[in-house]
C-alpha cells in the first residue's frame, strides 16, 4: 500500500501507540481483568421486554456526552500493550481520543465526528483521514471496528438502540439478572443483554450474526456519577479469543456541555 512506505516503517512503534487510540474508545485497566463469575442460568421467560427496552432507551437519553482518563490494555494474539489516554464522547457520533505520554502530553489523536475520521500525528502535523485512516487502522491491528456500534459501548449503553425491537425476555434463577433479546428489523444481527434486577444498568453484551457469536462486552464497577451510573471498567472479547479489551476508566464526568471545538483540530478536510 502507498500509504505505508519507509518512513512509516521506521516509525512503527511510534504509529502502534497512535492507533491504540481506536480501541481505547472502549477500554482500559492496568494488568488486572475482571473477575471470574459463575455462569447465570436463565431457565424462567418473563413478559417484560418492552420495560427493559425502554429503561435502555431512557438510559441513553440520559447522557449527552461525557469525558474521561483512561488505560487500556489491548490483547492480541498474547502480545499485549498499554495505553494511556483522555477520552471525550458527544452523543453516539462524535468521539475523540489523544493518546498521552507519561507526562500527559498527546503522542496521537484519533477523531470521528458524523461522516469524517481522522488520525493526526501532533509531534509532525500530519494527518490521515476517512479511508486512508481506516486502512492504516486495520493493517496494524487486523481488525475493522465499527465506531458508531463502539463509541456507546463505552458508556455502558447499546449500540443503534432506536433500530432494535425488544423480543423474548428472562430472568436469571438467582433472581438477580434479566436478560433481553434484541433485533433490528433487518434481521443482521442480533444483541443478548444481560441487565441488572436492581439498577437495570446493562452488565453484558452479546452480538451475534446467524447465530454465531461475534463478540462481547462485560460492564464492571458501575458507580454514580452526577446523578448517572457510568461502568469503570469493561472487558471486550471477540469470538475467537484471540483479540480483547480491557479497560478502566478515571474520573469519568458525565454531561458536562461538550462543545464542537473539542472535535476540531483546525486540519484540512479536502
Amino acid at each position: 500500500m502507498k500509504l505505508f512506505k519507509l518512513v512509516f516503517v521506521r516509525r512503527h512503534l511510534k504509529k502502534v501507540l497512535l492507533i491504540g487510540v481506536l480501541l481505547s474508545v472502549s477500554y482500559s485497566i492496568g494488568c488486572q481483568t475482571l473477575p471470574q463469575k459463575k455462569p447465570l442460568n436463565f431457565i424462567q421467560k418473563i413478559n417484560i421486554g418492552s420495560f427493559l427496552y425502554k429503561a435502555l432507551v431512557e438510559r441513553g437519553k440520559d447522557l449527552n456526552d461525557f469525558k474521561s482518563f483512561a488505560r487500556t490494555i489491548v490483547n492480541k494474539n498474547d502480545r499485549k500493550q498499554s495505553l494511556r489516554q483522555a477520552i471525550v464522547i458527544r452523543g453516539v457520533d462524535s468521539i475523540r481520543i489523544d493518546v498521552l505520554s507519561l507526562f500527559n502530553q498527546p503522542l496521537g489523536v484519533f477523531i470521528q465526528k458524523p461522516n469524517r475520521i481522522f488520525l493526526f500525528d501532533p509531534s509532525e502535523n500530519k494527518y490521515y483521514k476517512d479511508k486512508k485512516a481506516l486502512s492504516l487502522i486495520e493493517k496494524l491491528l487486523g481488525m475493522e471496528l465499527n465506531f458508531e456500534e463502539f463509541t456507546p459501548l463505552v458508556s455502558g449503553n447499546i449500540p443503534f438502540i432506536y433500530e432494535l425491537t425488544p423480543m423474548d425476555s428472562w430472568i436469571s434463577e438467582d433472581g438477580s439478572t434479566y436478560k433481553l433479546f434484541l433485533q433490528p428489523a433487518s434481521l443482521e444481527f442480533d444483541f443478548t443483554v444481560e441487565i441488572d434486577v436492581e439498577t437495570r444498568t446493562p452488565r453484558k453484551l452479546t452480538k451475534s450474526v446467524e447465530n454465531k457469536e461475534v463478540y462481547s462486552i462485560t460492564w464492571g464497577n458501575f458507580k454514580t456519577v452526577d446523578g448517572y451510573d457510568l461502568p469503570h471498567r469493561l472487558k471486550w472479547s471477540n469470538s475467537y479469543g484471540n483479540e480483547s479489551l480491557v479497560v478502566k476508566l478515571n474520573k469519568p464526568v458525565p454531561n458536562t456541555g461538550i462543545k464542537d471545538s473539542a472535535f476540531n483540530l483546525n486540519i484540512p478536510l479536502n
